[in-house]
């Protein structure tokens, strides 16, 4: 009994130990311990359900937790990507935003530019018109001047002619005044007198003739025609026209009148261009002079002094418009109309009809 009561005892210290001891381990027979073993076996297996439920319940959780913290992610990274998306989207349209104020400002800018370089031209093509405007003017003036000096210097010629006449008129009238009574006063002059008197003033008619020399240069004969020189002459070519009847065809048919003039584009100094222009002016004929005159504006009063306006109003356009047009833009067109010579060509248009 003592051997069971310690076996039991040590049995319920094992137990209490956490430890299982069988019966022959502690030396107690079987049939004894089997209850007991059975119970503790027992137990033991139930707190091993538990504990795997407890497991189980655990992976389920953990599992669960996982899909919660999977799902969790996948709605941060759906936000995140939409957040992202959106700030893409508003930066694309912020940079839209800021590429077209860019356009708007650089649109406006070239309007202001382009506004700019209109106003600067009409500037300078008042001025100019202002200046040929005075020049018109001062050249009527000394036109009138010219024009009254000559009627004096007529008036002039005209009265001493007059004078002159009248001085030998009254001195013709005297001198037969005179000789009338010089032979009212010899009434008694016998007739004989009077006949030797003839006779002797007319001794020059029964004199005998004098050979005089002949006159240089002069065509006796009867073929004492006047001889045309080769040069005055005007010769007929081959079927060619000559260049006024060219240039006469050009202003009818509606034509430029400034073509043959060379572009300042080939010549740097204005001096240069000056030059060119005049000597291409130069060949010109008055008609064609006139035709430009007239388009320009320009008074025509002789040949140089066309050649003159036309010339430093080609200078006055093409290179110092130039420089303050720059390059040639969509305004840039009718000023070169009216510079090459357009408008002067309906003019000769309408004055013709």
């Amino acid at each position: 009994m003592d051997e069971e009561a310690a076996g039991r005892i040590n049995g319920t210290t094992t137990e209490a130990d956490g430890e299982v001891l069988t019966a022959t381990e502690d030396g107690i027979s079987d049939g004894i311990m089997a209850p007991e073993v059975g119970m503790e076996e027992g137990g033991v297996v139930g707190m091993k359900d538990m504990e795997e439920a407890d497991n189980l319940s655990d992976v389920t959780s953990a599992v669960k937790l996982a899909t919660i913290r999977a799902n969790v992610r996948a709605i941060e990274n759906e936000k995140r990507l939409k957040e992202e998306k959106k700030k893409r989207e508003d930066e694309q349209k912020a940079a839209k935003k800021e590429e077209a104020r860019v356009e708007v400002a650089r649109k406006k800018e070239k309007e202001d530019e382009d506004a700019k370089r209109k106003w600067e031209l009409k500037m300078l093509l008042a001025e100019q018109r202002e200046e040929c405007e005075k020049k018109r003017q001062q050249e009527k003036i000394e036109y009138e001047k010219k024009l009254e000096k000559m009627e004096r210097l007529v008036r002039k010629i005209d009265l001493n002619p007059e004078g002159k006449r009248k001085g030998k008129q009254q001195v013709v009238e005297m001198r037969s005044s005179d000789d009338e009574e010089a032979e009212a006063s010899d009434p008694e002059t016998p007739l004989r007198d009077k006949r030797k008197r003839r006779d002797s003033t007319g001794a020059m008619e029964n004199s005998p003739p004098v050979d005089t020399p002949l006159k240089v240069g002069r065509c006796e004969g009867p073929e004492d025609e006047q001889v045309t020189p080769a040069s005055t002459s005007r010769r007929k070519g081959r079927g060619r026209s000559t260049k006024a009847e060219v240039q006469a065809k050009r202003i009818l048919n509606g034509n430029d009148p400034w073509e043959g003039v060379p572009a300042c584009s080939k010549y740097k100094a204005e001096e240069s261009y000056r030059k060119v222009v005049s000597k291409a002016l130069s060949t010109f004929y008055p008609e064609t002079l006139k035709a430009m005159c007239r388009g320009a504006g320009v008074l025509y009063l002789s040949t140089k002094d066309a050649i003159d306006d036309l010339t430093e109003t080609r200078v006055m356009y093409w290179v110092r418009g130039r420089r303050i047009l720059g390059t040639s833009g969509p305004d840039t067109q009718a000023v070169c109309d009216e510079i090459r010579g357009t408008e002067q060509v309906r003019n000769v248009d309408t004055d013709d009809k």
